[in-house]
């Protein structure tokens, strides 16, 4: 991880990190956790439940004359989790690109978000951050298990892609593509 300014505020653990130079100037794009933590919640039973949280939080920084100001920001949660949660960044999730080749970046990021306790699939969200807009692919992710010679599969692994994406082809292209990287989920082993 490059070494982060003092200057910039941030809540959680930075889990990555981009710093980049493009036409419009220097920027810092964070993306931070609080990581899995305990609650407790009173469901009626004689003692509270521990209950699973946690947050993910995202900023974009663009630095002028030293001054670090905050131009986009995101953050997501899930709280009182009684299952497995999953709020985390896709590894290697966090893209920077210029596919129009007019000097500004495009920020590409990948997460994963659900709680469950079985074998399901959980959401899958990717944002793209171009042109002083926002594009995002929404959907879940596929399971596949191999078992005995035989594939299983639990969820289909779609998305529902943002309207604005219609005329940005190259972007929608390369939304697709990080999309297939991390969509599919290979539990083969996990449980045996």
């Amino acid at each position: 991880m490059n070494s982060i300014p003092d200057m910039i505020f941030n809540m959680g653990s930075v889990i990555d990190e981009l710093h980049w130079k493009d036409r419009q100037g220097e920027h810092y794009f964070l993306i931070t956790s609080t990581g899995i933590y305990e609650t407790n919640v009173d469901i009626g039973a004689d003692e509270p439940e521990p209950m699973l949280s946690s947050k993910f939080f995202v900023y974009h920084y663009l630095v002028s004359k030293n001054n670090y100001e905050l131009i986009w920001e995101y953050n997501d949660k899930i709280e009182e989790c009684l299952g497995d949660l999953t709020l985390t960044l896709a590894k290697g999730g966090l893209t920077i690109t210029d596919l129009d080749n007019d000097g500004y970046g495009e920020i590409t990021f990948i997460y994963k978000k659900g709680c469950r306790g079985d074998v399901s699939p959980v959401g899958l969200k990717l944002i793209m951050l171009a042109n002083n807009n926002v594009f995002v692919l929404d959907g879940e992710t596929k399971i596949v298990e191999k078992y005995d010679g035989e594939t299983y599969t639990y969820g289909d692994g779609v998305y529902t892609a943002d309207n604005k994406f219609k005329n940005f082809p190259k972007l929608l292209e390369y939304a697709d593509k990080m999309w297939q990287k991390f969509v599919v989920e290979d539990i083969s082993g996990d449980y045996e």
